[in-house]
C-alpha cells in the first residue's frame, strides 16, 4: 500500500519553508556591511604620493655595493671606455688590386676578385664587414680607388 501525504500536511510543510526561509534572509541582511561600527557613510580616501627612487653611484666600496654583482669593482671609479668615431668603425681591411686587363681603349681593374672599370661602383663583403669600393681611374700599372670615402692608389705587385 502507497500512501500518499495529505495535502494539509504538504501545505503547512510549504508553508513552514516560507516562513524559514524569509526569516533567515532577513537575519542575514540586517546590520551586516564593511563599514566599520560606527560610522554611517565610507570614509575620504585621501590621495598620497610615492616616493621617487634616488639611486646614489658609490665612488669608493665602504659607500655601498652594487646589489647584482657584490663582488664587482665596476661601481668604483672604472675608467670609461674611450669613445669611438666614424672613423673608428669603419673596418680596416686590405684593398688588393690583383689584376689589369686591357683590351683596346678599355681596362678593367680586378680589385679583391672584383672588376672595375673607371666610374663603377660596389659594395663588397670582406672578413671586417662590408666595404663601398668606387674606381676611380685605371692607370698601366695601378687603379686609384675610393674605399668608403677615402682615396687610394692600389699598385700591382711586382713578380720576384
Amino acid at each position: 500500500m502507497n500512501r500518499r501525504p495529505s495535502s494539509q500536511h504538504t501545505a503547512a510543510a510549504v508553508l513552514a519553508a516560507l516562513i524559514l526561509s524569509a526569516a533567515l534572509v532577513a537575519h542575514a541582511g540586517a546590520g551586516r556591511t564593511n563599514a566599520p561600527a560606527g560610522s554611517a557613510t565610507n570614509p575620504v580616501l585621501t590621495p598620497f604620493e610615492i616616493p621617487a627612487s634616488v639611486f646614489v653611484l658609490p665612488a669608493k666600496a665602504d659607500e655601498g655595493r652594487d646589489p647584482f654583482f657584490p663582488a664587482s669593482i665596476r661601481p668604483y671609479g672604472t675608467p670609461a671606455a674611450p669613445k669611438t668615431t666614424k672613423a673608428d668603425k669603419t673596418p680596416q681591411v686590405e684593398v688588393q688590386l690583383n689584376g689589369i686587363s686591357v683590351s683596346g681603349n678599355r681596362r678593367v681593374a680586378t680589385i679583391n676578385q672584383h672588376a672595375f672599370e673607371a666610374g663603377d661602383e660596389t659594395e663588397i663583403v670582406v672578413p671586417g664587414g662590408r666595404i663601398r669600393i668606387r674606381c676611380i681611374e685605371v692607370k698601366d700599372d695601378s687603379a686609384v680607388v675610393e674605399v668608403n670615402g677615402e682615396r687610394r692608389e692600389l699598385r700591382l705587385k711586382r713578380a720576384l
